[in-house]
């Protein structure tokens, strides 16, 4: 970035720094870029949109307010509009859809929306609203409703899947990034479909970049994978049962001379990326076209050569996704 002063290249740095949201501190990480001729910093909008989503993610956390993509999601699941679900949960029109938009609800109204995710309470919610409905709109709501609850087993397997790949609930831990197995699988096989040879050891920094990137430019992960630092380098956490979850993805034994291990493959091509924001997807092309061609032992060598590595790999711990500020690789 150019000095608005002196037209130069200035130094770049991240740097903690408190951000008050709602009578409340929250540390968060900016990158600011500093003219040290004229002894003025400056942030762009984005640095500041990423810092801003890194505090009100600490603050949904905090007090169990859904996230953006889950109050859409939830809207999505009882095939509603913004209008009709705003009425049912007795909200303004265009207070929901901010909150669809980003806007983080107060503490009332996000557990209001909260309690909304079980459907025998949207169904409460439903009959309490009756009067403003029309008659069309109420049976078709209510239709929807019921069969959900029916067919909650479905929805129960889910949610056991989850648990069973994703090692934390969402958090810092995992960078806040969506616990979504489709949107993890579409990103696992772009990743294949993209990168030359992906070994199991490959495939692992991949993600560890790509998730530690997105928090640091974005302020929220991608994939909602946690990262753990062993001996041979940081990997997902349970990332075993991670590849062994989808069918589009095999794992073929191979050995080379006297080393032996998996390499990843699928027969399934990705085109459709919607589930990704575009920035989203501009980073995952970036990590590919850097990454894609290196060997699974020189992707090993660098992430070695990382420090957010060397402080955690003596106790095998997660690394936090506050040190994403620190990597040195991309």
């Amino acid at each position: 970035m150019k000095s608005p002063y002196t037209g130069k290249e200035m130094r770049s740095i991240y740097e903690q720094d408190t951000w008050r949201f709602r009578n409340e501190e929250f540390k968060c990480y900016r990158l600011f870029w500093y003219d040290d001729t004229v002894g003025e910093r400056f942030t762009t909008s984005e640095e500041d949109d990423a810092a801003y989503l890194q505090v009100t993610n600490q603050y949904r956390e905090k007090y169990g307010i859904p996230y953006t993509d889950e109050i859409i999601a939830l809207r999505k699941r009882y095939k509603v509009s913004a209008a009709k679900m705003a009425k049912l949960l007795g909200l303004g029109t265009n207070q929901y859809r901010m909150y669809e938009n980003g806007e983080v609800p107060n503490l009332s109204n996000g557990k209001l929306i909260k309690s909304a995710m079980n459907p025998k309470i949207m169904l409460d919610f439903l009959r309490d609203a009756k009067q403003i409905l029309t008659d069309t709109d109420y049976r078709k709501i209510e239709e929807r409703l019921k069969k959900i609850i029916d067919n909650n087993s479905q929805y129960e397997v889910l949610l056991y899947e989850k648990k069973r790949l994703y090692s934390s609930e969402r958090g810092i831990a995992n960078g806040f990034g969506e616990l979504s197995l489709e949107r993890l699988k579409k990103i696992i096989i772009y990743i294949l479909n993209n990168c030359e040879t992906v070994w199991v050891t490959k495939l692992n920094k991949i993600l560890f970049y790509l998730d530690f990137c997105a928090y640091r430019n974005f302020g929220q992960a991608m994939t909602g994978l946690s990262y753990r630092a062993i001996d041979y380098g940081p990997v997902p956490d349970k990332w075993e049962k991670v590849y062994s979850e989808f069918d589009e993805v095999q794992q073929i034994p191979k050995q080379i001379d006297k080393c032996s291990g998996n390499i990843i493959k699928t027969d399934t091509i990705i085109k459709d990326l919607s589930c990704l924001f575009e920035k989203e997807q501009e980073l995952l092309k970036y990590i590919c076209q850097n990454l894609g061609k290196k060997s699974a032992t020189a992707l090993s060598k660098l992430s070695h050569e990382e420090d957010v590595w060397k402080r955690h790999c003596a106790t095998h711990s997660l690394i936090p996704f506050q040190e994403a500020f620190f990597i040195k690789a991309l």
